[in-house]
């Protein structure tokens, strides 16, 4: 997120040529499937706030070459969609650090200034809060196509949060689901209180695959 959005869509490169390999294998254009191929079959599961910065610049690079959405069978969301700032960035960055003595003194006053100079060149309107952008991505409907929207099942979202996760507020996570829900998407909520970062597969196995292949399927959750 330190990186210019033009670096990060250039480093995103690699993956969009496996993505459009997978949709031309499928026939897929503008206009829908190729009937006579197999189906498209490609389930988003964003972790954290990093997967979700990578999945805007993966999507917003896919529309820009392709001319339109990406298509998903459905989009999972996983400790992700925090609404940032200083506060929740900064443990975050340390929180992902190696715990060792260099670090531990050096990369605290370096963190700091590196969330200085985002924040300032955000108050100074050079580009909008990212965390604002990953937050509307995940619903833009000219970016990502959820499902068909004659067939039931479609705009599926599913997200998984914790009142015990550190890095991502669970508020922020069901104030988006809410968003989708206001929007007309189909959502469902994992709420937990026992399971931290991005590790509720740990502790609620049954749950956490039952959703998951339920959005493959396009089963009822």
């Amino acid at each position: 997120m330190l990186y210019s959005y033009a670096k990060q869509r250039k480093a995103i490169k690699p993956a969009v040529t496996v993505v459009r390999k997978v949709l031309d294998e499928s026939g897929y254009t503008k206009d829908g499937l190729n009937e006579k191929k197999k189906n498209l079959q490609i389930l988003l599961h964003v972790f954290s706030n990093g997967g979700a910065n990578t999945t805007t610049n993966l999507v917003h690079v896919i529309r820009q070459e392709l001319g339109h959405p990406l298509p998903l069978i459905g989009l999972i969301i996983d400790s992700a969609l925090a609404k940032g700032g200083y506060a929740q960035n900064y443990p975050g960055f340390v929180q992902s650090l190696p715990s060792n003595l260099f670090f531990k003194f050096l990369a605290p006053p370096l963190i700091n200034l590196a969330l200085f100079i985002l924040e300032a060149s955000i108050a100074m309107g050079r580009f909008e809060r990212p965390e604002d952008l990953w937050r509307s991505t995940m619903l833009n409907e000219e970016l990502l196509k959820v499902g068909d929207p004659v067939e039931e099942g479609s705009r599926r979202i599913c997200y998984f949060a914790s009142k015990a996760d550190e890095n991502t507020r669970w508020e922020d996570t069901l104030s988006h689901a809410e968003l989708a829900k206001q929007r007309g998407w189909n959502v469902k909520v994992f709420l937990w209180n026992d399971t931290t970062h991005c590790n509720h597969l740990s502790k609620h196995q049954d749950e956490y695959s039952g959703a998951v292949q339920a959005m493959w399927t396009k089963s009822k959750l």
